[in-house]
Order: C-alpha cells, then structure tokens, then sequence
C-alpha cells in the first residue's frame, strides 16, 4: 500500500493532556511539504493558556473550542485527529460536527461510550490521585501538574528534553465530565481509525477500556510500533500511516 496520496487533504489536531499545538510541528511540517493543508489548534487552559483555566474549562469547553475553530475557518471534508485525551475531545466534535468531518482518527486515545467520563477509563484510584494532585497543585484544583515523560513512555533523549520543556499542567475538570452524545459522538462520523501504539510503557493498561470501546464501536485499527506519541517519536512513519489512511477513505489503497 502507498503511504502518500495524490489528492490534498485537510488536517485538524487535536492534542492531549499536559499538551498544545506545539506537539504536532514536526508531522504538521511533514504534511504540508506533501502538499496538504495542516491545522492545529491549543485547547483552553492548556499550554500557552494555562493561566487561564479555572473549575469551568471542562469538556464540553474543548469540545467547542474545536468546533468554533472549524466554523469560524469554514473547514470541510476535514480529517480530524486527537491523540489521548484528544480522542475524547473530537469524539464531542463529531456528535456536532460530522457533516464536516471526512474522517476520525484516534491516535492511542481514549474513547468514551455514552455516561462516561476520562477518568472513568482508568482504575478509581487514578481518578482519586487526579484530584488530590489537582488540590494540592492549584489552590482552585482546576490544574493537573504533568506526571513526568514515563507517563508518555518517552525514551529519545533528544524528545524528552524538548517535551520535559514544553509540557505543562492540564485542565482536570476535562477529565471528570462524562459524555453526552446527542448525535451517536464518534459514529456521526462513518470512517473512523484507532492507531495503536504497540510498545508497552508504564501506563499503557491505562488504555485497555478505551481500546475494548473502539472496537465494539468498529473503529478500524491501524498499528505502528512507538510507546504513546507517535507524532514525536515517528513522525516519518505517522504522517505515512495518515497517508495509508487517506488512501483507504478515498479508494485509491
């Protein structure tokens, strides 16, 4: 199978917690040498916005910060991406959005069924330590203090050094508001991926559930072989995966 593709597409990232747009430069760069149109945005209260999240950026905030973007830039046909948390995050787009959305990519995410929350994915206790670091960390609770690289499974030293320095708390009431699809969420939309990050890391049972959620929703499953971020630790090899993706969407596999 080709992993480039003749006709142009459009992208929409979507990044994960402790993140911001800044972790999809290297495979953004890759994208628009092949001649597409890359987009990516910074959700509330993350990265460049920390200072101004408080007890109200939740999901359903992110939710609209993305669809705000893809109306107020008149975006179609579009292929949107979320990596992690951000599979939540377009998952909420699509229930709104999907006349939009050509595709969905889930890039090692977590993916909630109708009532469920992020934290509802991983075992109580997370939820519990989510929290009380959140407290202990913020004096309104709203900010998540980034764990450290082992949580992304990092080993590049030259990768950890650049995310170790960009990686910054994340808003902790996305993570405790459930779902609430009016429109089917992520099966709004009819072609849907899920890559899977195949090297085990620390925290990789963390994404059992959402897996089992992905595929009784009959996600595609595409694989490649890194810990959590491909999109910083393969990017070459990402950006041909959403090119073998496209090929699929457009018949020309």
């Amino acid at each position: 199978m080709s992993n480039t593709t003749s006709k142009s597409e459009t992208y929409l990232f979507v990044h994960g917690c402790w993140n911001g747009k800044w972790c999809w430069d290297l495979a953004s760069n890759l994208l628009q040498r092949r001649g597409h149109k890359v987009h990516s945005i910074t959700l509330p209260g993350c990265a460049e916005y920390n200072a101004q999240a408080t007890r109200d950026t939740n999901l359903s905030v992110h939710v609209q910060s993305v669809i705000d973007y893809i109306t107020t830039n008149d975006l179609k046909d579009i292929t949107l991406l979320g990596h992690s948390y951000g599979g939540v995050v377009i998952s909420g787009v699509a229930d709104q959005c999907a006349s939009r959305i050509k595709t969905l990519v889930f890039i090692d995410s977590w993916v909630c069924v109708e009532g469920q929350s992020c934290t509802d994915l991983i075992p109580p206790e997370f939820k519990q330590q989510f929290i009380d670091k959140a407290n202990a960390y913020s004096p309104a609770g709203c900010l998540l203090p980034f764990p450290g690289i082992f949580f992304f499974g990092l080993t590049d030293k030259v990768i950890v050094s650049y995310a170790e320095a960009m990686c910054t708390p994340h808003p902790l009431f996305t993570l405790l508001e459930p779902v609430h699809y009016k429109n089917g969420g992520y099966n709004a939309v009819a072609k849907k991926f899920y890559i899977e990050c195949t090297t085990t890391w620390d925290a990789y049972p963390l994404l059992e559930v959402a897996k089992k959620n992905a595929r009784d929703n009959n996600f595609e499953f595409l694989s490649i072989e890194c810990t959590h971020c491909p999109h910083l630790e393969k990017p070459v090899e990402f950006v041909n995966l959403l090119g073998d993706i496209a090929n699929k969407v457009n018949g020309t596999a």
